[in-house]
């Protein structure tokens, strides 16, 4: 939820010379430039599912790029569900009917690889009909691992194991664990211990809830069981390796 502080999740993971935004919320080609990042040179954009927090700033960021003339091609992934929900939006825009865009653009329900960075699917529950994916991004020297709304589930996917950075939503704390399960979401205690066992090095808690009173006892909940970890500020920035 966008509070006065924050929108909501997006990434831009980096290695090298490529490029991915994971999910499009907010004002994506501003929030780029703010960060002294050229939105041109976007290799792929990688969506998790198609809830509108995290698919509806897809046209305008497309739209963006189609006013700065971009002609290198732009990679569009997700599950097919979600890539469906993301060219009705394509569409309802007529962003289709640019060809100078059109012509660009990708649609791919799977990738392995982007660039100098593997990518790795794994599925996760949200809400029923609602098909949501986590990824891992590797580039031989550093791996992020990103589960974004989702109940805490085992089996754990193996390819997030050993991740020098682990991202996860968070929605409350352990005891109101049943109620945030039926939303779709996981508590702090969960997530850390999720992340205890797959031995990541670091954890990021995001998507929190709207309400900063809480945001204390969450990070208490979770370093309880997992020290190294941290709330990030809006347009943070983590060097991985």
């Amino acid at each position: 939820m966008q509070t006065q502080d924050s929108s909501n999740t997006s990434l831009l993971i980096t290695s090298g010379s490529t490029s991915i935004l994971v999910d499009t919320s907010g004002s994506p080609a501003q929030a780029l430039l703010q960060r002294n990042f050229n939105p041109d040179l976007l290799d792929a954009i990688v969506l998790t599912h198609a809830h509108v927090d995290h698919l509806y700033a897809l046209p305008s960021l497309l739209h963006n790029l189609w006013m700065r003339k971009r002609q290198k091609e732009l990679l569009i992934v997700g599950n097919s569900e979600t890539l469906e929900a993301a060219k009705q939006l394509y569409q309802f825009f007529h962003l289709d009917c640019k060809p100078s865009l059109d012509s660009i653009i990708c649609w791919a329900d799977a990738c392995k690889q982007v660039g100098d960075i593997e990518i790795e699917t794994f599925s996760l529950y949200h809400r029923p009909q609602m098909t949501t994916q986590g990824y891992t991004f590797f580039d031989g020297t550093g791996k992020v691992a990103y589960f974004p709304d989702s109940v805490v589930q085992k089996p754990y996917p193996d390819c997030a194991e050993n991740s020098q950075l682990l991202i996860h939503e968070v929605g409350g704390l352990d005891v109101d664990r049943q109620a945030l399960h039926h939303d779709g979401h996981s508590s702090a205690f969960e997530v850390a211990q999720l992340a205890k066992t797959l031995n990541a090095q670091a954890l990021l808690l995001v998507h929190l809830p709207p309400s900063k009173a809480i945001h204390s006892a969450i990070l208490e909940e979770a370093s309880g069981i997992f020290p190294t970890v941290r709330m990030p500020m809006e347009y943070s920035s983590f060097i991985v390796s």
